[in-house]
């Protein structure tokens, strides 16, 4: 499960910083099958800790990854922004 949650935090960080984020949720249009194989998980797996992620109330994904509760979904992780480095730009 760690894994899938640090793919869903990185893509929710990502999105965030880029300003794709609305209401909690970033487009992530991935079928279970390719989650898998960009995760190097089978797809039984790969619906199981999604599952999980749905009952911990951390994620969940539809089209869409839909966090619910960021630290937890971090927590569940174990991730660490820091090391994108990224400098925040004025807003112009």
């Amino acid at each position: 499960m760690t894994r899938l949650a640090h793919f869903f935090s990185e893509i929710h960080f990502r999105s965030n910083a880029n300003g794709l984020v609305e209401k909690s949720s970033c487009p992530l249009p991935l079928s279970e099958t390719q989650l898998g194989e960009t995760s190097g998980m089978s797809i039984a797996t790969v619906n199981r800790h999604l599952q999980k992620l749905r009952r911990s109330r951390a994620a969940d994904l539809s089209g869409r990854v839909v966090v619910a509760n960021f630290p937890k979904l971090n927590s569940i992780a174990d991730f660490d922004p820091e090391y994108f480095h990224l400098q925040v730009q004025p807003k112009v």
